[in-house]
């Protein structure tokens, strides 16, 4: 008899989980539930549709006919409650029996907890209900729009609006512009750049939103009252670890999985946004970021199959971390570990301030030959392939210098910045 496996949510994780599964357990009966959209699709691909740079056919990842042929039944609902004991879990729509489940349902925006969160023009920006309303609501006239958050979500926001010629007002916690994560002179560029495009309060948070039944104003930290007619609440997300919760199973800030992603209950295993997962060091973590969610997503496959199948399972690997984004022109990297502390004593920088360009490269100052640990370029474009191997094979910082060459992006037509860097050794 087949084994039934029911996969909660659509995204990177869930799906990918979906199609790994399918390729080693031929015989599994795989049903995969969304209450969102019935086809998985990209969401960082979600601003490009507002800019009217893509269709939003253009994110879909796979088409139905491509589930139909993966025999991966899909079902459009909400679920409700789950029961470990009987394995069951209750949709809106129906109920589902599982041998093994798979929890992947995401995150969703964080709210500040304000009154007024309710009022309309008030919204986050992270699945297709909310780049619906957001078309919907700018197709009127919009005086100002108001961010609260500096985080990657709040500059897409910032550039969607800015495309429609929408003022901006974005209201961001730290000193500088990405401040708890760069560097300072990253952070600098950063702030440098989006100011150019927004208007930039640093140092401010939202305090109050004000009016009837639509937005009018906000009230930030320092006393100012501002004038909008849409609000954005860009803070971060949260992982939607409810429906774990409370079936019973161990939740912390997401759902708890050992290292081959199994919760509490050894036939349930969650992945994504809403899993908090073991790291090779120990530590519990919530990462929620496209690459980890991929990488999250093909190992539960790969686990769920081997506890079908009867074999061993594997353990979780993040590999060497990295990152990318882009403020508005400027394109933004990171590869390894490059703590916001950073400075000259710990890292080689190289920055062309007026081009705003910047090459960081961290490196363990415990050590005689100073191994890298880590990059960060703005403005720059580098190979991924070669960073991570300089990191994963501790290479010298002189040796790094040396050929930094290799990693450029576009050799034939970029600088290689090899003679400004040896400069600084």
């Amino acid at each position: 008899m087949s084994a039934k496996v029911v996969i909660v949510g659509n995204g990177i994780a869930g799906t990918t989980a979906a199609v790994r599964l399918r390729q080693l357990a031929r015989e599994a009966e795989i049903t995969l539930i969304s209450e969102e959209t019935p086809l998985f699709y990209s969401r960082t691909a979600l601003m490009y549709v507002y800019m009217r740079q893509l269709q939003f056919s253009d994110t879909v990842v796979h088409p139905a006919d491509f589930y139909r042929k993966q025999r991966i039944t899909l079902r459009q609902d909400l679920v409700t409650s789950l029961d470990l004991n009987s394995r069951v879990l209750q949709g809106e729509s129906a109920d589902y029996t599982y041998d093994y489940l798979l929890l992947a349902p995401g995150s969703r925006p964080r709210m500040p907890g304000l009154a007024g969160e309710q009022l309309t023009g008030v919204q986050g920006l992270y699945s297709k209900a909310d780049l619906d309303r957001l078309e919907t609501y700018t197709k009127s006239p919009v005086s100002r729009a108001v961010i609260a958050g500096g985080g990657l979500i709040g500059v897409e926001l910032a550039e969607m609006l800015r495309s429609r010629r929408i003022p901006v007002t974005m209201l961001v916690r730290e000193p500088l512009y990405f401040s708890h994560i760069l560097p300072r002179e990253e952070a600098e560029l950063v702030t440098s750049e989006v100011a150019r495009h927004v208007d930039l309060r640093l140092a401010t948070t939202l305090t109050e939103i004000l009016g009837s039944t639509v937005v009018e104003s906000v009230r930030t930290s320092k006393g100012e009252q501002i004038g909008c007619s849409l609000l954005g609440l860009t803070i971060g997300v949260e992982p939607r670890a409810e429906l774990a919760r409370s079936a019973g199973l161990a939740t912390r800030r997401g759902i708890l999985v050992d290292e081959f992603l199994r919760t509490s209950d050894e036939r349930v295993y969650a992945a994504g946004d809403a899993a908090e997962v073991r790291l090779p060091g120990g530590e519990t973590k919530v990462q929620q970021i496209w690459y980890t969610g991929r990488l999250q997503g093909q190992l539960a496959g790969e686990n769920l199959a081997a506890a079908i199948t009867g074999k061993a399972p594997t353990a979780y690997d993040p590999g060497i971390y990295f990152n990318s984004a882009r403020f508005f022109a400027l394109d933004y990297q990171t590869y390894g570990q490059v703590p916001a502390s950073a400075d000259q004593r710990s890292s080689l920088v190289w920055q062309d301030t007026k081009a705003a360009k910047l090459i960081r490269i961290s490196y363990d100052t415990e050590k005689t030959d100073r191994p890298v640990t880590g990059f960060n370029c703005l403005g720059v474009r580098l190979l991924h392939p070669v960073c991570e191997e300089w990191i994963r094979e501790k290479a010298p910082l002189a040796s790094v210098v040396q050929n930094f060459n290799r990693a450029v992006f576009d050799p034939e037509f970029s600088r290689s910045y090899t003679k400004e860097l040896r400069s600084l050794l």
